[in-house]
C-alpha cells in the first residue's frame, strides 16, 4: 500500500462523525426555537380568542338591551354555549374559565357602561416562560353608550 492512499484513508476516518456532531449541535437549538415559537403562538391565539369572546359578550349585551329601560344584562347575553362556540379554540369547561358581564348607569350623564371580563387558564410548555403568568389570561372590555 502506498503512503498516499494510507493518508487518504486516515483523513476520511477522522471525519466520519463530524456531520452527526454538527447535526446534533444545530438540531438541539433549532428544536428548542421551534417549541418556543409554537408555545408563544398558543399564547397569542388563546389571548386573541379570549379577547374575541369578551368583546362578543359585551356587544351582545348592548344589542339585546338597547332602549330597554330596566334591562338585566346578565340575561341579555346569549347562552354561554352560543358565545363559547364563537371561539372554538377555547374550552368552556376548562377549570378556571369564566365570563362575567355587568352594567352600570350613571345618573348624572345618562351613560350606560357595560363591562365584560373573561378569565382563561393557560400554562406554557417550556419552563422558561412559566413565571410570566400565575392566574391565566384575563381580558376586559368596557363599552359605553
Amino acid at each position: 500500500m502506498s503512503r498516499g492512499s494510507s493518508r487518504r484513508r486516515h483523513s476520511t476516518l477522522g471525519r466520519a462523525g463530524a456531520s452527526s456532531l454538527e447535526f446534533a449541535l444545530v438540531a438541539t437549538p433549532l428544536f428548542l426555537m421551534f417549541v418556543a415559537g409554537t408555545d408563544l403562538g398558543r399564547y397569542f391565539i388563546t389571548r386573541h380568542s379570549l379577547h374575541t369572546l369578551v368583546s362578543e359578550a359585551a356587544r351582545s349585551a348592548i344589542v339585546n338591551c338597547f332602549n330597554i329601560s330596566p334591562c338585566a344584562y346578565r340575561t341579555a347575553v346569549p347562552s354561554p354555549s352560543t358565545l363559547w362556540a364563537k371561539v372554538p379554540f377555547l374550552n368552556s369547561a376548562a377549570a378556571g374559565a369564566s365570563l362575567t358581564v355587568s352594567a352600570s348607569l350613571s345618573t348624572t350623564t345618562g351613560v350606560t357602561t357595560v363591562t365584560a371580563t373573561g378569565n382563561y387558564p393557560f400554562s406554557f410548555i417550556l419552563p422558561a416562560w412559566t413565571g410570566l403568568f400565575q392566574n391565566g389570561i384575563t381580558e376586559t372590555t368596557i363599552l359605553k353608550y
